[in-house]
């Protein structure tokens, strides 16, 4: 009983408290700077894409790219140099390895267009079925709507895979950058206890 009205109370002041829930918001809170990055750089790839029908704009994909890494490695070199200056050991830093996953996925997939193993049509449909996955995967972990966001890309993913294939890069780069902001503020929204699970 009292354990019930303490979680709640903290979920009233924001407070995370210190139950196992608490912990995976406080351990998904460093990845939210890198889903607003790439859930930008999928935007753009999908305002490119679409643009692309009118105009010539191939050559700015691998701009959004390289925007979206170095933009990645400064938020790692921010988020190092504002840990090593923290003044108390008690205060948590955030992991400065939030954003190997990222850049790690952001390096295959260039290696891999690169030496010409994928192609362009069947690389959004990769990108989705990931970003799927992940959703699930932090859903069961996190919250329902994080596990329902998943499902729903995954669907997205099988529909356009399906039936619409040419719009791949538009539809799945659009909506898939616009659930990665979603899912950056529904982190943030959990970090801060102001949403049920």
């Amino acid at each position: 009983m009292m354990e019930r009205q303490r979680s709640e109370h903290d979920m009233k002041t924001g407070r995370l408290g210190s139950g196992s829930l608490g912990e995976a918001w406080a351990s998904a809170r460093p990845y939210v700077p890198f889903l607003f990055i790439w859930g930008g750089q999928w935007l753009a790839s999908s305002v490119l894409g679409f643009w692309g029908q009118w105009r010539e704009v191939e050559g700015y994909q691998p701009l959004t790219l390289a925007a979206a890494i170095a933009l990645s490695v400064a938020a790692l070199a921010f988020e190092a140099t504002r840990s090593r200056r923290r003044p108390r050991p008690e205060a948590a830093p955030l992991s400065s390895r939030a954003g190997a996953p990222f850049l790690g996925a952001a390096a295959l997939l260039a290696v891999l267009l690169y030496v010409q193993m994928l192609d362009w049509h069947v690389l959004p449909l990769l990108k989705g079925i990931a970003l799927a996955l992940g959703y699930i995967i932090a859903g069961a972990r996190l919250c329902r709507p994080l596990l329902l966001l998943g499902l729903w890309m995954l669907m997205l993913t099988a529909t356009v895979g399906y039936w619409y294939l040419g719009y791949a890069t538009i539809v799945l780069d659009g909506f898939g950058g616009l659930s990665l902001i979603g899912a950056a503020c529904l982190i943030i929204l959990g970090y801060r206890g102001e949403m049920r699970t």
